[in-house]
């Protein structure tokens, strides 16, 4: 018989996404609007398994709440809230792009720092070469 080991990517994948569940504070009851702190309602993911934890204030959870699915600690957790990860990847190459058309446009006045002292030096060095009849 052949034994298959399994990852956490291939049940996940296999599973068809992330898993979300509620925490059992307030058991989906309405949030009361007493005039407390306001609660975080950040949804968190967890990194290794994709388990959705949408409960109260997550930062409030002690240290050692560990994932459901996986038993990995608080720390694999990451806050899921804003754009996707995908969104912020296309923003993100967007940005740069834009930057680096206008430093093309921008000529050598809109390098940075670095690119000038670099250019400085191969500047110079074609001078020194010019000069001893190297090139």
């Amino acid at each position: 018989t052949t034994t298959t080991t399994t990852t956490t990517r291939e049940r996940r994948r296999r599973r068809g996404g992330a898993v979300t569940t509620e925490a059992f504070f307030n058991f989906g009851g309405a949030k009361s609007g007493g005039g407390g702190a306001a609660v975080d309602t950040t949804p968190y993911l967890c990194i290794d398994c994709g388990y959705v934890y949408r409960g109260g204030d997550f930062k409030k959870l002690p240290n050692s709440y560990r994932c459901p699915t996986c038993n990995v600690g608080k720390n694999r957790f990451k806050a899921q809230g804003g754009a996707s990860v995908l969104a912020q990847k296309k923003a993100n190459k967007e940005a740069f792009r834009a930057k680096r058309e206008a430093a093309a446009k921008g000529g050598k006045s809109a390098m940075s720092p670095r690119e000038k002292l670099k250019q400085q030096m191969l500047d110079a060095q074609q001078e020194k070469d010019k000069k001893r009849g190297w090139f």
